[in-house]
């Protein structure tokens, strides 16, 4: 009797254990899935006009590109110093959320990854498509 306990014991210990395994080889398995579904994109502006907000980790940028000029909020966390009249590369990260191909959709709807001076101009600037 008490060899068939102990057995049993031992069987739902391991039992137990192969199930913790299986859900955390799941999460591990979602988590990347998940992560798969963003994509970068670089888009090149020439920043017009900086004009500062109560914040000073934000500014807002009146930027041009090929499609025209619009002004947005940007955020400088890592207080990068930026020239007016200068063109930039601004990198961004996007989820799976259709954006509208504008200056002002994609600043509202993705994540700004980086912003790099360029010696390019703006009609041979990059400018890849809004990934998918």
């Amino acid at each position: 009797m008490r060899r068939n306990a102990r057995t049993i014991f031992i069987l739902v210990c391991l039992g137990l254990i192969g199930c913790f395994g299986c859900f955390t080889i799941w999460n591990h398995y979602k988590d990347n899935v998940e992560n798969d579904n963003t994509c970068e994109f670089t888009r090149t502006y020439k920043l017009l006009l900086i004009t500062p907000t109560e914040n000073e980790d934000d500014f807002y940028a009146t930027l041009q590109n090929a499609e025209g000029v619009q002004t947005v909020l940007v955020n400088n966390e890592e207080k990068l110093e930026l020239e007016e009249g200068q063109i930039y590369e601004f990198v961004f990260r996007k989820g799976n959320s259709i954006i509208e191909d504008t200056i002002q959709s994609i600043f509202d709807n993705t994540d700004l990854v980086e912003i790099k001076k360029t010696d390019r101009t703006l009609e041979d600037g990059i400018n890849e498509s809004i990934c998918s």
